[in-house]
């Protein structure tokens, strides 16, 4: 149905039951007759296109660059790389997709804990064994962007009438300040699909009501097992503004509620009989499996959405003056999660269209619910450029709540900006319904200059080197699931480029290094990476300052246990900062040199052969 709010033949335009003596909302347009189906699809499709258009342009610097190459900035999607092709490798493999042994070896990696974006690993993983993990995470980013545009555009035609309407929401929410500058290093934040469709099982659910319950409960299931194996933490938030927009309809439709409690307790009770049937097993993985963590992952004050914000935009927006730089620039972590900006213009029209229009429910509950968003994106504490004010802010409840407490705050407003996606549709949905162009054209030229300061920017490309050495593993004698020591050595995004060479070697190899939260002591403490040892330490510091390093005595014989203990068949030194003394390092330890072989120093079989005297 084009109408969301007159679709219910017991309803009335604005969703309101008939014979219950109340107005209709005050935005509902008057019925009109229901599009052909013929016609319904071609126009879907059209706003598609459009969609994939401006994904294009803004992603057209990966055109032409070289296949080493992908979108956005260097760490985090060498991480999201090796995840992408983990999927794949996981089922060819009949292991559990759930944990892996391949990084953090012996001991592994517990994959619920960080971002395994399993569920879209294997939708694309045709696409990796294909064209190769790195083409792929390009395709998929474009396809998610794009996607997600088209998602919001069936999301905000709920509410709207017409083709214009909600194809400008649809790209308000799409291209919003939020997922392009989540695009530039997170992937699986980039991949914001979640929020319009529940948006859509909830509007099916409580205002159309044409559906069994049953079918939207299993959609409601199998959409939350999907988005735990993308992003967990969208799934937590999306539910948690969800609730408050269902409670804002309900305060105000308290005479429907006994009407609706039936079929949204039959809902729930499928969604969430589908839901723990699918994800007992990752969710057992994660909170009762070998390497889970205690405690927040980080905390919540690192990444939280400072007030100014809202009014000043970050590097990440096509107009950016240097003068609003000098202020974002000292915004709680980096300028990608600063992603509340709306510019003074369209928080201005948004104030007027929302006070002019507060009498329809579809307003205020948008309004309530993308401010609720908004508010917890600020985190538990109130930060005005930079500097935390010590005001407690609603987020601080959620703070000693496990799970809850691993939320980053700025990380809700995904879900502000979906809200502000349907009111922005809303108001050229007003503006369209003047029949007189003459008071048409001043109100939409006016939302058109409130939309101009959240344009994106482009997003650049990235590339590394890659050795041939991996994309020729086996044929370099390297077995698969050999553990392989290769430096430079890594705990975080810094150096992470052995992550990228593993997926393009098909992860095909173990290493003792990893990208990834684990526990670093007997209480499950999260760390970025392996704890620190005595062979990972000398790597570090020899790659970041330089020194030339030798080991000597019992400092040798601890190195050699380390080697062991790591079950380390081989040691690959690739490309990286102070090469040259980093192939020292193992040079001395191993007395012998190593084995130029396709773009890497290579000591084989130094599990057999051991550390060598010192001489």
């Amino acid at each position: 149905m084009e109408r969301a709010l007159m679709a219910k033949p017991r309803y009335a335009p604005g969703g309101r039951l008939l014979g219950t003596g109340e107005a209709p909302a005050p935005m509902a347009p008057a019925p009109r007759q229901r599009p052909e189906r013929t016609l319904r699809l071609p126009v879907a499709l059209g706003a598609l296109l459009l969609y994939f258009g401006g994904t294009l342009v803004l992603t057209h610097d990966i055109f032409g660059a070289p296949p080493n190459s992908w979108i956005g900035h260097c760490c985090d999607p060498e991480q999201a790389i090796w995840y992408l092709r983990w999927g794949p490798y996981a089922i060819s493999h009949l292991t559990n997709p759930f944990f892996t042994h391949l990084l953090n070896a012996p001991t592994g990696v517990n994959v619920m804990w960080n971002t395994p974006i399993l569920f879209v690993s294997v939708v694309a993983s045709p696409i990796t064994l294909l064209f190769g993990p790195i083409a792929a995470y390009n395709i998929v980013l474009v396809a998610g962007i794009t996607l997600g545009c088209w998602f919001a555009y069936f999301a905000v035609r709920r509410y709207t009438r017409g083709f214009v309407a909600p194809l400008i929401g649809g790209a308000v929410y799409g291209f919003s300040p939020y997922v392009v500058p989540q695009a530039v290093l997170h992937l699986d934040l980039a991949l914001a699909f979640f929020p319009p469709l529940l948006l859509l099982c909830l509007d099916e659910l409580v205002v159309r009501r044409r559906r069994s319950p049953v079918l939207i409960g299993v959609a409601l299931g199998l959409l939350a097992f999907a988005q735990l194996l993308t992003e967990e933490e969208l799934l937590v938030t999306a539910a948690l503004v969800g609730l408050v927009a269902l409670v804002v309809l309900a305060v105000h439709r308290r005479d429907e509620i006994e009407l609706l409690v039936r079929p949204f307790a039959t809902a729930l009770g499928v969604a969430a009989a589908v839901f723990l049937v699918l994800a007992a097993f990752p969710l057992m993985e994660q909170f009762f499996g070998s390497q889970r963590v205690h405690g927040p992952l980080q905390s919540p004050e690192t990444f939280s959405t400072d007030l100014l914000n809202i009014v000043l935009p970050t590097s990440y927006q096509l107009f950016n003056p240097a003068t609003a730089d000098s202020v974002s620039n000292h915004f709680s972590g980096f300028a990608h999660e600063a992603n509340a900006y709306l510019g003074l213009p369209l928080l201005v029209l948004l104030v007027a269209f929302i006070a002019r229009h507060w009498g329809d429910l579809r307003v205020r509950v948008a309004a309530i619910a993308g401010l609720a968003a908004l508010v917890l994106s600020m985190g538990p504490h109130l930060e005005i450029a930079g500097h935390d004010s010590k005001w407690l802010l609603p987020f601080r409840l959620l703070t000693p709540i496990p799970v809850l407490q691993d939320i980053q705050p700025n990380r809700v407003a995904v879900l502000m900006w979906l809200a502000i996606a349907v009111l922005v549709g809303m108001a050229i949905d007003s503006a369209l319904s003047r029949h007189d162009w003459r008071q048409s054209a001043p109100r939409l030229a006016l939302v058109a200059l409130a939309l101009i300061p959240v344009l994106p920017a482009d997003l650049s490309t990235t590339s590394v080197p890659i050795p041939a050495f991996f994309q020729r593993l086996q044929h370099n004698g390297i077995r698969d699931g050999t553990t392989l020591l290769v430096a430079p050595f890594f705990r975080d995004g810094a150096g992470a480029d052995p992550m990228l060479w593993g997926a393009v070697a098909g992860d095909s190899f173990a290493m003792p290094e990893a990208y990834a939260f684990i526990p670093i002591n007997s209480r499950g403490d999260p760390n970025y990476g392996p704890p620190p040892d005595a062979l990972n330490t000398i790597m570090q510091r020899i790659q970041d300052t330089g020194v030339v390093i030798v080991v000597r005595g019992f400092l040798r014989t601890v190195v050699a246990d380390v080697l062991k203990a790591d079950g380390v068949k081989d040691v690959v030194v690739g490309p990286m900062a102070n090469r040259g003394q980093m192939v020292a390092f193992f040079t001395d330890l191993f007395g012998r040199p190593p084995a130029q072989i396709d773009g890497v120093q290579l000591w084989r079989d130094v599990d057999r052969a051991g550390v060598a005297p010192a001489s």
